[in-house]
């Protein structure tokens, strides 16, 4: 599946009243990021290195909601996926406009073949691919 993503500012940030941003508006912030083995950290370094920018790392974290935690407390902003946390009045998640294959992220869901599966994973398997797997 595909998911877009959002940039997360504490909600009194000079940003937090836009109705969306542009990678040039939040490249300089200071960035609360996901750790290094990370797929989402993976792909906002390779966006940062292909604009030639250097992101200023304040803290690395290993999930979303330490990262919204962070952005709340006024330590950095964030680009993350929309995750249940984000429903706070601390925080501001505002749509990048710059919302091509960059900032989308897309989520795999994986099985072996070779193992035998119970049938409560494949019913859940079978939901997610008829309600959430994109047409290849």
């Amino acid at each position: 599946m595909r998911q877009p993503l959002y940039l997360a500012v504490p909600s009194d940030h000079p940003l937090a009243a836009r109705h969306s941003v542009t990678f040039d508006d939040f490249a300089r912030e200071p960035q609360v990021m996901l750790d290094k083995p990370s797929s989402l950290r993976t792909q906002m370094d390779r966006i940062f290195a292909q604009r030639g920018a250097v992101p200023n790392v304040v803290f690395e974290v290993r999930e979303c909601n330490a990262a919204l935690q962070y952005v709340a407390l006024k330590f950095g902003v964030s680009v993350l996926p929309q995750v249940p946390a984000m429903d706070t009045e601390k925080v501001s998640i505002i749509p990048i406009s710059d919302q091509d294959k960059e900032f989308v992220r897309t989520v795999y869901l994986s099985w072996s073949r070779s193992r035998p599966m119970s049938p409560a994973a494949q019913r859940v398997r079978d939901y997610i691919v008829e309600h959430y797997s994109i047409p290849e």
